[in-house]
This record gives C-alpha cells, structure tokens and sequence, in this order.
C-alpha cells in the first residue's frame, strides 16, 4: 500500500526502479526488477482485489503449512509470472495477480492431490477466477496482464501437485 501511495508523495521513481528490467541481462545487475511488478499497482481497485484475494488465499496456506511456504510461493511464483508476462509485452506490467492465480492454483491442486489434508477450495471460487481469468483475455476490462495471470496459474498448479503429493509421504 505504501509503495502504491509512493508517486503522490515521492514521485515515479519508485515505480520506475521496481518495474521489470527492461531487458533480461538487466536482472543480474537489478534482480528486484523480478520481483517489483508484484508491488506495483496502478488503482485502487486494482490492489484492493490483489491484496484482499492474496490476504484469502495466502492465510491457508500459511495456517495450515507456514509461513516460509507462503513466502516461497509467492516470491518463484512472481518470478515465473513476471518473466513470460515480460516475454509477452515487454517491461511495462504491474500487480499482484499473477502470484494471486499461482495461489489459487496450489491450494486448488493440493487439495485434489491430497485431500486428507481437508482445506482444498470450494469449487464456486476456482469457477468464478478461472472465469474472471477469461474476462479479463477478452479485453472487455482493459490493459491486463494475462500471460502473467495465465503463467502464475500454471505455476501455482504445477507447485501445489508436487507438494500435495509430497507432504502425505513425510512422517
């Protein structure tokens, strides 16, 4: 929220230093540029909904897993959802919803892989993104960043397999 607030009372900058680099070479020298667009907003509503469904999402995975779980999947999920979404358009994208669709995507997916567990998501949540997710590719809603959306979904699914296949096997 405070670097939303940022370029009322400080200026660009900020936004300027955490968009993505302009090229990749650019990230060895820069590698925040990674994860900047996840903290760049660009409306109220736009960080309303990202944080609020991220505050959703992310508490279950840190009530029931931890926080370090949370941390990991939001940070190589902004990692992944940043660079196609890069290869996509170039630089100039911001917001959290990639890492939102990546946590809609773990608990979706390790909630059917491992359904003792006891905390997958209602199927009314998974229908109404995924369908929000095809608004948005319409461009009905305007500029979105649907690689990123697209890729941190995959993502998210592709982590949440992998650890609900793990966890039941750990003692």
């Amino acid at each position: 929220v405070l670097i939303f607030l940022t370029p009322w009372f400080i200026g660009p900058q900020v936004y300027d230093a955490l968009m993505f680099a302009p090229s990749l070479s650019t990230l060895a020298s820069e590698p925040w540029r990674l994860f900047g667009p996840m903290l760049v907003h660009f409306s109220e509503l736009h960080i309303i909904f990202n944080l609020l469904w991220w505050l959703d999402l992310g508490r279950v995975i840190e009530r029931f897993q931890s926080s370090f779980q949370l941390l990991w999947v939001t940070l190589a999920s902004a990692a992944i959802s940043n660079v196609a979404q890069f290869l996509d358009t170039g630089p100039n994208f911001g917001g959290l919803s990639g890492v939102v669709y990546a946590l809609l995507g773990y608990l979706w997916l390790y909630g059917k892989v491992n359904p003792a567990a006891g905390y997958g998501l209602r199927r009314e949540i998974v229908i109404m993104m995924l369908a929000w997710l095809v608004i948005c590719m319409t461009g009905l809603v305007g500029p979105v960043a649907n690689t990123a959306h697209v890729a941190g979904l995959l993502s998210g699914c592709l982590f949440g397999a992998v650890t609900g296949r793990w966890r039941p096997q750990q003692a």
